[in-house]
């Protein structure tokens, strides 16, 4: 613990994303009570709360958001959207992964909130939906989530 409070001057900053606003909100009031303010961000109806706090024993800045619901979307490829074909070749067809138009400014919003993020707490149901979009946000964080493990 010595050695971290040497190497790091700063607080580690956190990102919390829930499944949708309202568990966004609760689990900031949870943590927190009422000292936390509330922005918008990229996407519409989804809001980012903020606060500072404790993570793992050390200072930190949180930022808690949400996605509302998946991310993505399955389809069939082009070369399966042929209403003429036979519905049996659908079952072994290939499907692809969309980020459909109503879902993009969701991925953008996650994108500009996560950077430079040292932290990411998930807070999704433990079922096979919730997590399905674990990992599509995940997807979308990728590039800013930290490979240096700050807090070991």
């Amino acid at each position: 613990r010595g050695e971290f409070s040497e190497k790091v001057k700063s607080p580690c900053s956190v990102m919390m994303v829930a499944e949708k606003p309202s568990i966004a909100k609760s689990i900031t009031e949870a943590l927190c009570g009422n000292k936390f303010e509330q922005r918008t961000g990229p996407a519409k109806g989804i809001p980012i709360f903020t606060f500072k706090g404790h993570f793992r024993g050390h200072a930190a800045n949180f930022k808690v958001t949400s996605v509302a619901g998946h991310v993505y979307n399955r389809d069939f490829p082009q070369e399966f959207q042929n209403r003429g074909r036979d519905a049996m070749q659908l079952f072994d067809a290939p499907t692809v992964r969309k980020c459909d138009k109503r879902a993009r400014p969701v991925a953008k919003h996650l994108q500009l909130v996560s950077k430079n993020c040292d932290f990411f707490v998930l807070w999704l149901d433990c079922d096979k939906e919730g997590e399905n979009i674990c990992f599509e946000v995940l997807d979308i964080c990728k590039f800013n989530i930290p490979k240096s493990t700050r807090l070991q």
